[in-house]
């Protein structure tokens, strides 16, 4: 009995050990690795969250930034956007009768009214430009103050000095003011009924500078200038400064009627070579790329630079003309908002004197006003009267500076 009593005992004690393991397993190491990868998962599922907060946060500052960036990039290179009237309401255009060029004006005007303007990078940068279908032409950037680029126009230009020498164009007289120039000049037409080869020109030129057609369509009739020997112009500049008491030639019909002086507002010009000559002739800016401008320093040792007879090898740049060869300038600065800004002072050009040969050469100006509101008042007014056509003919034979090579400033 004693025996079987300490046998029972001791199978006790051994289930009491057994149990007591069995308690100590699941703390060391049968629940300890799940609890861990319990503990683990949890973790991972917390900075996967915060991580996807982190990314969808900054991914919503970066569309609103977007957005701001956009908005301020269309405000300022659209430019002007369309004129009201003072009581805030557009003004209505009576379409009644209107031509397909009329209303085409209109449709212009308001898709945009900013100014395009090609880059110059830096002197002696050739970029491609499309002027033609299925082919291009090199352009080059011949200085950055004024920004003037030459580039290859056309191969024959005989039909353009052709119709200057018809009778009935509008000749020149002789010239009203302190401007030195010694040459024969005439102004042709370019709209419908025109030369196939003005007309070309006129297209290339809006191809070129890709400004809206309506201002290139009402800006001046094409100048064809003819220098015999000894013929010059001295150096000017094409387009005037804007001020209160001026207005512009081409937009007075909208302008200030009480201003006192009506001055040519010119964008740009574009200069074509008719014609190659065999000495002389070179078109010069005295001060093309001066690290600045000043008038005074237009006289050196009491020589004027802007006397081309006498000065014209001192300019800074000289270019030599050559048939089927254009010059394209900003004759003004932009205001950095897609508008016309101050005129550039380095855009002082002029001619010199042809020594043997004859030459010719085509000017043809982009009119623009320095009041964005006033141009667009003018080119409401000129299709509201229905003179799309007839206007640029009967708008600038008045004019006083048609009878000179270039507006006196």
């Amino acid at each position: 009995m004693e025996e079987e009593a300490q046998e029972d005992l001791m199978e006790e004690e051994e289930e009491e050990e057994e149990e007591h393991d069995e308690d100590d397993v699941p703390s060391s190491s049968l629940k300890a690795p799940f609890r861990a990868s319990t503990r683990m998962q949890i973790q991972r599922s917390n900075v996967c969250s915060r991580a996807y907060f982190v990314v969808v946060m900054v991914f919503f500052h970066v569309y609103i930034v977007n957005v701001i960036g956009l908005l301020l990039y269309v405000h300022y290179n659209n430019g002007p956007g369309d004129v009201v009237s003072g009581d805030g309401a557009k003004p209505e255009v009576s379409t009644s009768g209107a031509s397909r060029e009329e209303l085409h004006m209109e449709e212009d005007y308001s898709q945009s009214f900013s100014l395009p303007r090609i880059e110059g990078i830096r002197v002696g940068h050739v970029q491609q430009v499309s002027l033609v279908p299925d082919r291009t032409h090199e352009m080059r950037t011949l200085s950055l103050k004024p920004l003037l680029f030459g580039l290859l126009t056309l191969d024959d230009f005989r039909h353009v000095y052709d119709q200057s020498q018809r009778p009935g164009q509008q000749r020149s007289g002789k010239p009203r003011s302190h401007f030195k120039q010694r040459n024969k000049h005439t102004r042709l037409h370019q709209g419908p009924g025109s030369h196939h080869v003005l007309q070309t020109l006129r297209n290339r030129l809006i191809s070129l500078t890709r400004l809206p057609s309506s201002l290139v369509e009402l800006s001046e009739p094409l100048q064809v200038i003819r220098y015999k020997h000894g013929d010059f112009g001295d150096a000017h500049h094409d387009s005037g400064a804007s001020r209160s008491e001026t207005t512009c030639a081409h937009s007075r019909l909208a302008g200030n009627s009480s201003a006192l002086t009506e001055v040519s507002c010119r964008y740009l010009t574009v200069l074509f070579y008719l014609s190659s000559v065999e000495e002389g002739g070179e078109t010069t800016f005295p001060v093309a790329d001066n690290r600045t401008y000043e008038e005074q320093a237009l006289v050196q040792d009491g020589v004027d630079l802007t006397d081309t007879q006498q000065t014209c090898v001192r300019g800074n740049m000289r270019i030599k003309p050559a048939a089927g060869t254009a010059l394209l300038w900003y004759n003004h600065l932009s205001d950095g908002r897609g508008w016309m800004g101050e005129l550039d002072e380095y855009s002082l050009h002029g001619d010199c004197p042809v020594s043997r040969g004859m030459k010719w050469t085509a000017n043809s100006w982009v009119n623009v006003d320095p009041d964005h509101q006033q141009q667009a008042r003018y080119q409401r007014l000129v299709a509201q009267r229905h003179r799309v056509k007839s206007g640029m003919e009967e708008h600038y034979q008045p004019l006083s500076h048609s009878d000179l090579l270039h507006q006196d400033l």
